[in-house]
């Protein structure tokens, strides 16, 4: 027969799995009436942030009111949390938030259990970047964490973090040495996607990334230099300078889509350049501008090909 005392804890354990869940807003107005869900939010174990979730009209119009709102309603419920069981934290943001809000919640929400960091910022001011402290998530949650997004950030690691699985940096000050750094020991990524981060001079992707089963890279310039050397490399998602393809060659992957915004005939260079390129691939989809010519004589890759003119 179970211990009452036991008996009290699982059934505890039971409702905040149910409050846990529900989605934010749902979960606040259950909190406003029951005793159990109010304690429940101090080891919520999701917590992401946006406008609409926290129930706020994301007006530019108003966008001063807006952005002290998010200030305080968010401040207001990581204050409040225990920190005890965090695994996510998010916050999406179209407007400025404070960097001193933003260091305190990070504070809070990375402990060794959290598992998932979702920092998509948007400000109005392209030029401001939140320097994100990578030393905190180095120390205190680099064995847990699983999935990374930033955008708008300055990112500068200086090691690996040996459990990231995914990791998905959008218009992110971040250099190739320090990218480089942290590959070092990400032994566990089996996803990557990299979106105008404008500080890469070059990429390369080591061997030792023995997971990696996916890439994205969009918005490569043309001085940019491309190395990738990932042994199980199947799907690659591509958009730039189309010659930074055989940098390094992509010997193992099946998968490609590239696209070219900014240069001419692509379809043409995918039938020209890509069987030697891409010797193992199966699938390719092609977005092309533009095309001056397409010779039949070239040689038709292997399964299929799906072409697009944008």
């Amino acid at each position: 027969m179970a211990h009452p005392v036991n008996k009290m804890m699982i059934t505890k354990d039971i409702w905040y799995h149910i409050h846990s869940l529900l989605p934010l807003q749902d979960a606040a107005r259950t909190a406003c009436v029951s005793q159990i869900f109010l304690r429940s939010w101090r080891c919520r174990p999701n917590l992401i942030f946006s406008a609409k979730t926290l129930g706020l009209n994301d007006n530019w119009l108003e966008r001063n009111k807006v952005i002290g709102e998010i200030n305080g309603k968010v401040d207001h419920i990581m204050k409040n949390h225990s920190g005890v069981g965090l695994k996510t934290f998010g916050l999406r943001s179209y407007n400025l938030v404070d960097a001193c809000y933003l260091d305190c919640w990070l504070q809070i929400a990375v402990t060794p259990a959290i598992e998932e960091l979702i920092l998509l910022l948007f400000p109005e001011d392209k030029a401001n970047y939140y320097d994100f402290p990578f030393s905190l998530l180095f120390n205190r949650g680099g064995s847990s964490i699983k999935h990374l997004h930033l955008s708008y950030c300055v990112f500068r690691p200086t090691g690996g973090l040996n459990c990231l699985r995914s990791l998905f940096l959008y218009e992110v000050r971040i250099t190739g040495h320090e990218l480089g750094c942290l590959f070092s020991n990400s032994f566990a990524l089996e996803q990557l996607e990299l979106t105008d981060c404008k500080e890469l001079s070059y990429l390369k992707i080591p061997c030792l990334l023995q997971r990696l089963s996916k890439l994205a890279v969009y918005g490569w310039e043309a001085s940019q230099v491309m190395e990738i050397k990932a042994p199980n490399l199947l799907t690659f998602h591509y958009e730039g300078n189309l010659a930074r393809l055989s940098d390094g060659g992509l010997p193992y992957v099946k998968n490609l889509t590239i696209a070219s915004i900014r240069w001419h005939n692509a379809i043409y260079y995918a039938y020209a350049n890509l069987p030697s390129i891409v010797p193992t691939i199966e699938t390719l989809t092609v977005f092309s501008v533009s095309e001056v010519r397409l010779s039949p004589n070239i040689p038709s890759i292997k399964k299929t090909l799906d072409v697009n003119l944008t």
